[in-house]
């Protein structure tokens, strides 16, 4: 057995402790942490949010993705993201995942390994998009005898919630119920805002 709240607040305690050992070992290296924002001026100086400018010859950008779910449907406001899912104050008994790539399979396993009833809803024909053939087949077999539905060839087109349910219509005409619906569909940079344009970076679609 296990309980939602007590996996959370550990899931919390490790980070925290790999956040204040990261943080150390840098620092100790004689790193300077500023945790502020920070937006190009131009090719060699950055604006930090203290109103402090810092210049340096080579500026890395690593500043990670941020969830894209895609093209806008209604009720997308009910959908959340890997960056909420364990977050959540309570253990969703059900729940919806759109996406066939391995981080939507790996939380189709996660919570269906918990317990939880999973449908997984992915709009082309087998999941795993670019791995080998093979691979793409037995993860498929192997995901339904774990009791996890599976839905190809279609894709979420509205999302209705019926008090504490969200019901998920799909485009091919079937419908999912689920405590939360979890879109995997992708990631962004998360590059919004910082300037990039005075650096002399340019970014296609």
């Amino acid at each position: 057995t296990f309980d939602w709240s007590t996996l959370i607040a550990n899931k919390d305690r490790e980070i925290a402790r790999l956040e204040a050992a990261y943080t150390s070992n840098v620092e100790k290296s004689g790193v300077r942490i500023v945790k502020t924002r920070a937006v190009f001026k131009d090719v060699h100086t950055l604006r930090l949010g203290t109103g402090e400018s810092v210049r340096a010859k080579y500026v890395l950008i690593a500043t990670g993705g941020t969830p894209n779910h895609g093209e806008a449907i209604p009720g997308m406001e009910h959908v959340i993201s890997s960056n909420e899912i364990f977050h959540l104050p309570k253990f969703p008994e059900r729940i919806v995942i759109q996406g066939g790539g391995y981080i939507a399979l790996e939380f189709a396993c996660i919570f269906s390994g918990l317990g939880a009833e999973v449908t997984v809803v992915y709009r082309g024909e087998n999941i795993l998009r670019g791995f080998d053939e093979d691979v793409r087949t037995h993860v498929h077999e192997e995901l339904k005898r774990k009791g996890v539905k599976v839905i190809t060839n279609a894709s979420p087109t509205k999302i209705e919630k019926k008090g504490e349910t969200f019901i998920v219509h799909f485009s091919n005409g079937e419908t999912a119920s689920g405590d939360k619906v979890l879109f995997a569909v992708g990631r962004d940079p998360h590059t919004t805002g910082l300037g990039l344009e005075k650096a002399g970076v340019k970014l296609n679609d």
